[in-house]
């Protein structure tokens, strides 16, 4: 009787543990996919930076990962992403977006990663 429970146990956790191995290497194929679309999408805004190092509010929104950029023009209004206007038009240089994305990682300037 206890030989046939603890097979039973051990067939259950064996089948628990197979299934959640299948997530987890579900999630990561996922996470996979995602950081590749984030990679090249990013890579796609970075083609077009200026030669100034200057991006669209369109662009910024797409590298800091937001869906409107409302928001960008929302950041750049409250002062927390300075803005550059060439021609009336509102651009962001690329490093004020590496510095935002620094600060909300909490990441400060002397930190030697991300550079």
């Amino acid at each position: 009787m206890q030989i046939e429970e603890n097979e039973y146990i051990l067939n259950y956790l064996t089948e628990t543990f197979g299934i959640i191995r299948n997530y987890i290497e579900q999630q990561s194929e996922e996470n996979k996919t995602l950081k590749n679309i984030i990679n090249n999408t990013n890579k796609e805004v970075l083609k077009r930076v200026s030669p100034l190092g200057l991006v669209s509010a369109s662009d910024a929104a797409l590298l800091l990962g937001v869906k409107s950029k409302n928001t960008i023009y929302s950041l750049m209004d409250q002062h927390i992403l300075p803005e550059v206007n060439i021609n009336s038009l509102r651009m962001i240089h690329i490093d004020d977006i590496k510095e935002l994305i620094k600060k909300q990682r909490g990441i400060s300037k002397n930190d030697k990663r991300d550079k």
